[in-house]
């Protein structure tokens, strides 16, 4: 079908870590064919969204695909971080990516989306949760505004610190609907059998 001609590579991978995709700071890891460029038109688009934080994506993108015998995924993501936030902003920003991570990988898989859990959160009559997993929770959520503040607190690119924020307002309704869930008495067994 393709009458001799070679193919523009179409690479998603730069959001590959996290379903549903999502790209936050993450290490470009891929893994192509021997002598790739050869199979292909030499051309690659890297399907990325717009604004700051996408810049250090693509920057250790093509850091990789200007040398992909040399990469170093963490060491490139980091210079990357670092020409786009600022070198002392490399640390902070990854511990809010780890934070705001925790969030999107390991609570909303199990609570659903924030406007849902707020929703069924609202129409609770008990606590569905112990203290132990509500102090957990809110660990979790709180680590993350925590972080994202001392970004908007210290980094100079204005694009960035928006950008983390708009993250955290996402997972807004979780704190929200626990917040509203603390107040409630303790989930009975007939409760609990019924949930």
């Amino acid at each position: 079908l393709l009458n001799g001609r070679k193919a523009m590579l179409w690479d998603n991978t730069i959001y590959m870590h996290h379903t549903p995709p999502h790209y936050f700071l993450d290490t470009f890891h891929t893994r192509y064919a021997d002598k790739f460029w050869e199979l292909t038109s030499g051309e690659v688009h890297l399907n990325a969204g717009s604004g700051e934080i996408y810049k250090c994506g693509l920057l250790a993108a093509a850091d990789y695909l200007w040398n992909p015998a040399a990469y170093d995924p963490e060491a490139s993501l980091r210079t990357a971080i670092a020409m786009i936030a600022g070198p002392d902003q490399v640390d902070r920003l990854l511990a809010f990516r780890d934070a705001f991570y925790k969030v999107y990988d390991e609570l909303a898989p199990q609570l659903g989306s924030p406007s849902s859990f707020l929703a069924t959160a609202k129409k609770m009559t008990s606590q569905p949760f112990d203290g132990a997993e509500m102090e957990s929770l809110f660990s979790t959520l709180n680590a993350e505004v925590t972080l994202c503040d001392e970004v908007a607190a210290t980094c100079q690119n204005a694009g960035v610190v928006a950008e983390a924020r708009q993250r955290v307002a996402g997972h807004q309704g979780y704190r929200d609907a626990l917040t509203a869930l603390k107040g409630l008495p303790p989930m009975t067994e007939e409760d609990a059998a019924n949930l």
